[in-house]
């Protein structure tokens, strides 16, 4: 028989606005290798990375975003099919078949009024498919999953907690950051922007002054900042290089979470990040 044993570490959040006492256990269980489970009331959530780095399990949960988290911690659906709308829907497309001529006026009639009686697509699997084709289900409405909305409220309190947790820690000394940093060099993704970032906070000379100036410059920052979470203790020495970067630091939190909110960490969840671009926009133009 072989035993082994590992550390847990247990934390509690309790008076989360609207949420029942969270536990959550961590277990950091090797180099690279990590577990957390999160317990809410009488429903549980386990997920295990190994491949975080050099990071703890509580830095590498805080780097993520919740939709990432959330599609590791379950098998939720972020959307469900909005029953209320299957309906409204339905004729709406079966009166623009009609105006296209791809159906005559009787079969657009019948169509229509089958449409009107529509309570679950599901089990009218023959008339949504000669509404919508072969993939009707793909045409469906939908709405978010108040369950998946749910469990990003509680990973959003948990990274709060531990993100708060990690502030109170003593930051790495210099030596150890720009170690880190060197290695970012060699392996991570590196713009122009994210390499003047780098480089101010490392004390490194002669890499430039560049900003990020639209979403794809800012996610390499991020991932940056992802690859060397311990950078962001030292933020405040990027206001030197330009009046841009002083803006954009005074605003980083909202950049980031907008961006994050939008599309996720390495466009994880989107491909288009206009809001991101807008508010980029009006920080560099002020």
């Amino acid at each position: 028989m072989k035993i082994e044993s590992s550390k847990v570490n247990k934390i509690v959040l309790r008076e989360v606005k609207g949420l029942d006492p969270v536990h959550i256990f961590l277990e950091d269980l090797g180099p690279r290798q990590g577990q957390i489970t999160i317990k809410c009331y009488d429903e549980s959530w386990t997920a295990s990375w190994g491949g975080m780095g050099d990071r703890t399990i509580a830095e590498f949960f805080c780097s993520c975003d919740e939709h990432y988290l959330a599609k590791n911690l379950s098998n939720i659906d972020s959307s469900v099919t909005d029953l209320d709308k299957v309906a409204e829907r339905a004729r709406a497309h079966v009166l623009k078949l009609r105006r296209e001529k791809d159906i005559d006026d009787l079969e657009a009639r019948e169509l229509f009024d089958s449409a009107d009686s529509i309570e679950d697509p599901f089990n009218e699997g023959e008339l949504m498919q000669k509404i919508y084709g072969d993939d009707w289900w793909c045409c469906l409405p939908t709405k978010p999953n108040p369950n998946y909305e749910y469990l990003c409220r509680i990973i959003n309190a948990v990274r709060s907690a531990l993100k708060s947790m990690e502030d109170k820690e003593e930051p790495a000394d210099d030596g150890a950051l720009r170690n880190n940093i060197l290695k970012w060099f060699i392996n991570g993704r590196v713009g122009t922007s994210s390499q003047a970032m780098a480089a101010r906070i490392a004390g490194i000379e002669g890499r430039g002054k560049s900003h990020p100036c639209d979403p794809s410059d800012l996610n390499r920052c991020l991932l940056f900042l992802d690859a060397v979470p311990e950078a962001r203790l030292h933020m405040d020495k990027l206001r030197t290089l330009s009046p841009t970067w002083d803006r954009l630091v005074e605003r980083w939190k909202e950049l980031e979470s907008t961006f994050l909110e939008e599309v996720g960490l390495n466009w994880s969840h989107g491909d288009k990040a206009s809001k991101t671009y807008a508010l980029m926009e009006e920080i560099q133009d002020r």
